[in-house]
């Protein structure tokens, strides 16, 4: 198109391609405003999977730098048909909204030795001048040490999580999936210790899946965390 005001996409593949289209319209439109208008995990069968890629979403279209993002939600995913009754899906939104509607900018990522991963890893400033950081690895339970004083941690069920006062001044947390930390200023991270083993090998059977494919078919969908190569060692591959 040659003129529009608001670039808006569906993002049933996540961040795939995210990048490229950014640069494709920003250099059509440099100020242009993105918006995500409508993405849920119905093609993620693993519930905890699903929790924890639900609010991760938002945040990693946040730094992308959109401007709003709308959750869209069936049957099954957000409610039951039968009681029309919220999902434990629902449930993590609602926590995620609760912890950040008291924030008033996004400060960027939050780094520190092997924080590549964790896939979320942002910093939110507060209304009340107080810092907000989620904190999420996917694939096993961590320690956190902070040599910033901790307020309160919550996590991804908003259940509050022990916060341990070292001798050194530091605090520590465990937890698995995403936590909420609430200090008083950017959490610096000293240390982050695996307290579970990795799994080798995600999605092994290929049943979680990212596209469309309700509405574009199978051939709309690739399986999570695997790479695609091309014709390059299958001439026959497409």
């Amino acid at each position: 198109a040659d003129y529009f005001d608001i670039f808006n996409m569906h993002s049933y593949q996540g961040l795939f391609e995210v990048d490229e289209l950014l640069h494709a319209v920003h250099s059509r439109k440099p100020d242009a405003p993105f918006w995500q208008t409508e993405q849920m995990w119905h093609t993620v069968a693993n519930q905890n999977n699903r929790l924890f890629m639900t609010p991760a979403i938002y945040l990693w279209f946040l730094d992308k730098g959109y401007a709003k993002y709308f959750q869209f939600g069936t049957s099954d995913i957000l409610f039951t048909k039968e009681t029309v009754s919220p999902t434990v899906d629902h449930y993590v939104i609602a926590v995620f909204e609760n912890q950040v509607r008291a924030c008033e900018k996004y400060l960027g990522l939050c780094k520190f030795e092997g924080d590549g991963a964790f896939s979320v890893r942002h910093q939110l400033s507060r209304a009340d001048g107080k810092v907000l950081t989620i904190l999420g690895a996917e694939k096993f339970s961590y320690r956190i040490e902070s040599s910033t004083p901790i307020e309160r941690v919550v996590d991804i069920m908003g259940n509050p999580i022990p916060v341990e006062k070292n001798d050194n001044g530091a605090s520590s947390f465990k937890n698995s999936a995403i936590a909420y930390v609430i200090s008083r200023t950017p959490l610096a991270i000293t240390q982050v210790t695996q307290t579970q083993a990795a799994p080798l090998m995600v999605n092994g059977g290929f049943e979680e899946v990212q596209g469309d494919i309700t509405m574009g078919g199978l051939e709309s969908g690739k399986p999570m965390t695997w790479t695609f190569r091309d014709t390059t060692y299958d001439p026959q591959g497409k």
